[in-house]
C-alpha cells in the first residue's frame, strides 16, 4: 500500500490529471454500460416470459369461453324446459337438434326427466327415444346425429353419482330455502376417446318440484388442438392436467401419459406438484432432472373445472440468443470505450501534460543557468498566461544581469523558489513560495496567486461534488419511488386490462346466447299459443261431449219412467189375473153344484184358471224384468250423472290449461322482449368494453413507459450519485486550505 502511495505521489501533475479525467470516464462508462446491458437483458427475458404467459392465458381463456358458452346453452335449454317445452317430446327433440348444430364441439346432449315427471311413460313405452320403461331421455351424438340405441333404465339414472345425483342434490336443497350459489355442476374431465371431455349439468325445476336435468358432454378438442399449435419456441412443450392431477393432453408427458396421475411422474420437484394441489397460476424456474437443464414452467388455472394449462421451455432457447446479442453490444462497446479512452488521453496530454511539462522544462532550463530558454504559449487559458508571464519576466531578467554574481544569486533564488513550490507538482495547493525583493518576487507572487486559484477552483469542485451528490442521492430516491409507483400502476393497469378484456369476451357471449336465447324463447312462445288452440279447441269438444251426455241422460230418465209406468201396468195385469184366478175358482164350485149341467161350465172355468194361472206367472216374471231393468236404468243414470261430472271436471281443467298456456305465452312473450333487451344492452356493453379496453391498454402503455423513464433516472441518478464520488476520490489528491 505504501509503495502504490509512494509511486502515486511520484508522479507528475500532469499524469495525475490524466489519471484521474481517465479513471472518472472508465467509471462512468463501466457504469453505464454495465446498467444498460443488465436492464437491456432483464426486459428481453422479461418479454420472453410475457410471452409465454400471454400464449397460455390464451389457450386458458378461449376453452373458458367455450366452456361458459355451453353452460349457457344447458341453462337456456333447462328453462325452456320449465317454462313452455316440458312434456313435449317431439318438441324436445328438436330443440337437442338444434343445440347440437349450435354447438358442433359437443359430444351429445341428453334431457332425463324424472320417472313419469309428465305423466306420459305409459304412452311412450317401449319407444326408441325412450327408455325400456317410458322414461323420457332423448340423446343425440354430435358425430351422426342419430339417436342412441342402447337407453339408459331408471334404477341406473336414480343411483347415477355426479352427473345426475348433485344437481337433483342442488336442486331439492334450493327449493328447501338453503343458500345454493350456482344451480350448475361440472364434472371431473375424463377422456372420451382420447379427447378431454366436462359434462356440464343443470336441473330442470317447474312448479317449484325437480323434473330431472339437462346434460351436455362438451369436449375439449378445440383446447387440444390450441396446444398442439402453441410452440412460441423450438423447445415449447405445452400440457393440460385435470383438477385431481390427471395428465389431459399436451407434449411435455409424452401421449402413453395420457389418463395416468401427474403426481406419479419422477423428476419433478414438490414445488412443480404444489402448483396442481393448490390449483394456481404462475411461473416456475428449476432444473430438469432427466438431463439437468433449467426449464421455465408457465401455468394458468382455468376457475370452472380446475384445469391447470401449462408450458415448459428450456432456459438456455430463451437466454442464448439474448447472451449474444449482449456479447456483440459488449464488444461494440468496449472497443468504442478504449476509443474514447484514447481521445480523452490524447485531448489531457495536449491541453494540460504537455503545457505543465513546458513550463517545467522551461524551470528546469532556468535552474541550470540557462536564461535564454522561453516557454512555448501553447493556449489562451490560465497556464497560457502563466507562459507568457514567465517569457517575460525571463526578458527583463536577463536585462538586469550584469555580473556572475547577479547571476548566482539569481540563481540560488530560483532553486530556492523551486524547492518551496516543489510540493505543488505532488498536488499540495497549501505550499507557498516567499516573495522577496528579488526578481524571483514576482515569479513566487504569481505562482501564489496560481496556487490560490486552483485551490479556489478545487474547493469549488468538492464543493459542487458534494452538492451534486447530495442532490442525486435525494432525486435517487424519489425517483425509486416514482418507479416503484409507477411499476404497481403499470402492473394493476396490466391487471384491469385482462379483467376488461375477459369482461368484454363474456358480455360478447352472452349477447351470442342472448340471441339464441330469444329465438329459444320465441318458439316457447309459438308452441304455447299452438298448445292453447289446442286446448280451446278440446274445451269445445267437451263441451260438445257434455251436451250429448246431458241428453242422453235425459233420455235414459225418460226410459225409467216408462218403464214405471210399465211396471204400473203389470200390477194391474196382475190384479185382474188374481181376480179371474178367483172368478174361475167361484165358477167350478158354481159348476160343480150344477153337476152334469154344469160339467161344460165347470171345462171352461179350469181353462179360465189355467189362464189366470199363466198371467199371473208373466205378470211375475215381466215385472221381475222391469225391476231389473229400472235397476240398469238407475244404474246408468248414475253412471251418466258422473260421466257429467268428469266432462264438467274435464272441461274445467282444460279451461285451467288454456289460462296456464296464455300465462306462459305472455311469460314466453316478456321472457322474448327481456332477452332481447338483454341483447341490446349486451352489445352496447360489448362496444363499450373495448372502448375501455383500448383506452386502459393506452393508459397501460403510458404508465410502462413512464415506469421504464423513472427506472431509467433512476439508474441515471446512481450513475451521477458514483461520478460525484468519484470526482470528490480524484480531487482529494489536492491538499486546499480549510474554508
Amino acid at each position: 500500500m505504501e509503495r502504490i502511495k509512494s509511486f502515486f505521489q511520484s508522479l507528475k501533475i500532469g499524469t495525475k490529471l490524466s489519471f484521474g479525467i481517465v479513471s472518472m470516464i472508465v467509471l462512468v462508462m463501466a457504469v453505464l454500460l454495465t446498467t444498460i446491458i443488465n436492464s437491456y437483458r432483464e426486459n428481453l427475458i422479461a418479454n420472453s416470459q410475457d410471452l409465454m404467459i400471454a400464449s397460455i392465458k390464451n389457450v386458458g381463456q378461449s376453452t373458458e369461453a367455450d366452456i361458459l358458452a355451453t353452460a349457457q346453452m344447458v341453462r337456456t335449454t333447462a328453462i325452456s324446459q320449465a317454462s313452455g317445452l316440458f312434456g313435449d317430446r317431439e318438441g324436445t327433440i328438436e330443440q337437442i337438434k338444434s343445440g347440437m348444430e349450435a354447438f358442433p364441439g359437443c359430444f351429445g346432449i341428453a334431457i332425463n326427466y324424472e320417472p313419469d315427471a309428465d305423466g306420459q311413460d305409459e304412452a311412450y313405452r317401449g319407444d326408441t327415444v325412450h327408455t325400456i320403461d317410458g322414461r323420457f331421455l332423448p340423446f343425440y351424438h354430435w358425430k351422426d346425429g342419430l339417436k342412441r340405441e342402447e337407453m339408459v333404465p331408471s334404477k341406473s339414472i336414480q343411483t347415477a353419482k355426479g352427473w345426475y345425483q348433485v344437481p337433483k342434490k342442488n336442486a331439492l336443497e334450493m327449493l328447501r330455502g338453503r343458500n345454493v350459489t350456482d344451480l350448475m355442476y361440472y364434472s371431473d374431465v375424463y377422456l372420451t376417446r382420447g379427447v378431454p371431455t366436462v359434462s356440464i349439468v343443470h336441473p330442470i325445476i317447474r312448479d317449484r318440484e325437480f323434473k330431472g336435468v339437462v346434460s351436455v358432454d362438451m369436449s375439449m378438442i378445440n383446447a387440444q388442438a390450441d396446444l398442439k399449435r402453441l410452440k412460441p419456441y423450438a423447445t415449447a412443450l405445452p400440457f393440460l392436467v385435470g383438477e385431481k392431477g390427471t395428465i389431459l393432453a399436451g407434449e411435455l408427458f409424452g401421449q402413453a401419459k395420457v389418463g395416468s396421475s401427474v403426481y406419479k411422474e419422477p423428476g419433478y420437484s414438490d414445488a412443480f406438484f404444489r402448483f396442481f394441489k393448490e390449483h394456481k397460476g404462475g411461473m416456475l424456474e428449476e432444473k430438469r432432472a432427466s438431463d439437468g437443464k433449467e426449464i421455465y414452467y408457465v401455468f394458468s388455472l382455468l376457475p370452472t373445472t380446475g384445469m391447470v394449462v401449462g408450458l415448459a421451455v428450456e432456459k438456455e432457447e430463451i437466454i442464448a440468443p439474448i447472451n449474444a446479442l449482449i456479447a456483440k453490444i459488449s464488444v461494440g462497446a468496449v472497443v468504442a470505450l478504449i476509443l474514447c479512452l484514447a481521445v480523452v488521453w490524447l485531448v489531457a496530454r495536449r491541453i494540460v501534460v504537455r503545457p505543465v511539462n513546458n513550463i517545467m522544462s522551461l524551470f528546469s532550463e532556468i535552474g541550470i543557468g540557462n536564461f535564454d530558454a522561453r516557454a512555448e504559449v501553447m493556449s489562451r487559458d490560465e497556464l497560457g498566461i502563466m507562459a507568457e508571464s514567465l517569457n517575460a519576466m525571463l526578458d527583463n531578467t536577463l536585462s538586469l544581469i550584469q555580473s556572475r554574481e547577479e547571476r548566482d544569486a539569481i540563481q540560488g533564488s530560483v532553486m530556492k523558489l523551486l524547492t518551496e513550490i516543489s510540493g505543488l507538482t505532488e498536488g499540495d495547493l497549501t505550499v507557498r513560495a516567499e516573495v522577496t525583493e528579488d526578481m524571483t518576487g514576482a515569479i513566487a507572487d504569481s505562482f501564489n496567486l496560481m496556487a490560490e486559484q486552483i485551490g479556489q477552483v478545487v474547493r469549488e469542485v468538492k464543493a459542487a461534488a458534494g452538492r451534486v451528490n447530495d442532490t442525486s442521492g435525494e432525486v435517487h430516491e424519489s425517483t425509486e419511488k416514482l418507479a416503484q409507483t409507477s411499476t404497481l400502476q403499470a402492473e394493476q393497469i396490466a391487471s384491469a386490462i385482462a379483467d376488461i378484456r375477459g369482461m368484454a369476451d363474456a358480455i360478447r357471449q352472452v349477447a351470442e346466447r342472448a340471441v339464441h336465447s330469444a329465438s329459444v324463447s320465441e318458439q316457447s312462445t309459438a308452441s304455447a299459443r299452438e298448445g292453447a288452440d289446442a286446448v280451446s279447441k278440446t274445451n269445445a269438444s267437451m263441451s260438445a261431449i257434455r251436451e250429448n251426455v246431458q241428453e242422453t241422460a235425459r233420455a235414459i230418465k225418460r226410459l225409467g219412467e216408462s218403464s214405471q209406468e210399465i211396471g204400473n201396468i203389470v200390477q194391474i195385469i196382475g190384479d185382474i189375473a188374481d181376480r179371474t184366478s178367483i172368478l174361475a175358482l167361484n165358477a167350478s164350485i158354481q159348476a160343480a153344484m150344477a153337476g152334469d149341467a154344469g160339467r161344460g161350465f165347470a171345462v171352461v172355468a179350469e181353462e179360465v184358471q189355467r189362464l189366470a194361472e199363466r198371467s199371473t206367472n208373466s205378470t211375475k216374471q215381466i215385472d221381475t224384468l222391469v225391476k231389473n231393468i229400472q235397476g240398469e236404468i238407475t244404474e246408468a243414470g248414475a253412471s251418466m250423472d258422473a260421466s257429467i261430472q268428469r266432462v264438467v271436471e274435464g272441461s274445467k281443467r282444460a279451461d285451467d290449461a288454456h289460462a296456464k298456456l296464455e300465462e306462459i305465452r305472455e311469460v314466453s312473450g316478456e321472457l322474448a322482449e327481456l332477452i332481447g333487451g338483454i341483447s341490446r344492452t349486451s352489445e352496447d356493453q360489448a362496444r363499450e368494453s373495448e372502448k375501455i379496453t383500448q383506452s386502459m391498454e393506452a393508459i397501460g402503455t403510458i404508465s410502462s413507459d413512464t415506469s421504464e423513464a423513472s427506472l431509467a433516472t433512476a439508474a441515471r441518478m446512481d450513475e451521477m450519485e458514483e461520478t460525484a464520488l468519484a470526482m470528490i476520490s480524484s480531487i482529494a489528491a489536492f491538499k486546499v486550505d480549510a474554508v
